[in-house]
């Protein structure tokens, strides 16, 4: 049977909370914050984002917090890279308007991104290092999706549409999804141009966006679901029903998902997404804005005019590699899918293996050997020419020296 499951690519131990115990505590704050963004740092520090009050910030795993600046300011998205620089969106005011980075771990901000005081900044995602993207809401004067890719120090407009993007998130080899209202747009090339798809997503903001470490990308609806697509977003199933308002999805280093929603707590998923219990032991507040986890494992959650929440316990630890970042195995979704005749099959190595990339049938016979040898860690595509296959249903699967193995689905169309 060449059918496989992902072999785990972390070693990880997942904390319970004891028989009887919440799983959620509330922390001390000033009375009355409602935290619309929460990010972490490579410090473990947390950093939290209020509704006209500023950015606070925990470097004691949320048990003080202390005024971080931009006092007033209406931050509503923050994100991280890895040498501590923090990027976060505002909206609200001409002055609280753009895009702010700090290269102090909060101590000092300058805005990095001004569109004149017009148009709201939604989001802000770090790809790497580097390439920084945010989305807007759409307005006559400023709208779309801009990208840098010098830390923040210039932008460029690389997308319009009359939609509003609410979030974004990428895939190796330049693959970047936003979430809109009913629809994720896409790009495969870095950006330069884009699609879109509406197969299997009602008509619904699209709140939050994620990808685990097998490539499935998971999106958050207002009232109608949670979605999953494992092909690069052409289609969407949605995985859990309609009803709560979902505001936030995060997928943590162990791979359970964590769904934040406004006024129906917090569900989970231990299993890709197939059931999704409730967890909500020890919240008192039902509106929940934003989820983030810090480097010692804990878990926080942004609420609606009740601050911050913790797990009181860390809900992962021991964590040796995370799966979550560029330096990972992973197959693609090949592309174009279906295709005729000519498709590329991407695939990523943590490190130098010996490797197979093999076709199979529907009957699991092998029908074309396209990869053997010894390759290289990094980014690697492939080109397949099914000239001689007939229409149908086929099987890539990835097999590695060091037991990485995976399978995906493409279909031949004549």
């Amino acid at each position: 049977m060449f059918f496989r499951l992902l072999l785990p690519l972390i070693i990880v131990f997942i904390i319970l909370p004891a028989s009887g115990q919440d799983f959620w505590q509330k922390l001390t704050m000033e009375p009355h914050l409602s935290i619309y963004a929460l990010t972490s740092d490579n410090t473990g520090a947390v950093y939290a984002g209020g509704y006209g009050q500023g950015l606070y910030k925990s470097t004691d795993n949320g048990a003080t917090w202390d005024s971080s600046g931009l006092a007033g300011y209406w931050i509503v998205d923050m994100d991280v890279n890895s040498d501590g620089d923090i990027f976060l969106a505002g909206i609200g005011n001409t002055d609280g308007n753009g895009i702010f980075r700090s290269t102090d771990h909060g101590e000092n901000w300058d805005k990095i991104l001004d569109l004149n005081g017009y148009g709201g900044f939604n989001c802000v995602y770090v790809e790497n290092d580097s390439t920084i993207w945010t989305g807007l809401n759409y307005s006559g004067a400023n709208n779309g999706i801009y990208r840098s890719t010098d830390n923040g120090d210039s932008w460029d407009k690389i997308f319009t549409d009359t939609k509003n993007f609410y979030a974004i998130t990428s895939k190796p080899g330049g693959k970047i999804f936003a979430a809109s209202y009913g629809r994720i747009y896409r790009s495969l090339d870095g950006g330069d141009n884009w699609d879109y798809s509406e197969q299997g997503i009602s008509s619904s903001e699209i709140k939050d966006i994620t990808v685990n470490s097998a490539g499935e990308i998971f999106s958050a609806s207002s009232g109608y679901g949670i979605y999953r697509s494992d092909d690069d977003g052409v289609n969407w199933t949605r995985v859990y029903s309609v009803g709560p308002d979902f505001s936030s999805i995060l997928v943590t280093p162990n791979q359970n998902i964590y769904a934040g929603t406004r006024g129906y707590w917090v569900y989970h998923s231990t299993d890709g997404g197939e059931n999704w219990p409730l967890l909500n032991s020890g919240l008192t507040n039902k509106y929940i804005l934003s989820l983030t986890m810090n480097k010692n494992g804990y878990l926080f959650a942004g609420s609606d005019t009740s601050g911050v929440f913790r797990s009181v316990n860390p809900v992962v630890t021991g964590i040796e590699k995370n799966t979550i970042t560029d330096r990972a195995f992973r197959l693609e979704q090949n592309y174009p899918n279906p295709f005729n005749p000519v498709t590329t099959i991407t695939f990523q190595l943590a490190e130098t293996n010996e490797v197979k990339l093999i076709i199979y049938n529907l009957l699991g016979q092998k029908v074309k050997e396209l990869l053997k040898g010894k390759i290289e860690a990094g980014l690697h595509n492939v080109t397949l020419d099914a000239s001689g296959f007939s229409s149908g249903v086929y099987y890539y699967q990835l097999t590695t020296s060091s037991g990485y193995i995976q399978t995906k689905k493409m279909v031949v169309l004549k």
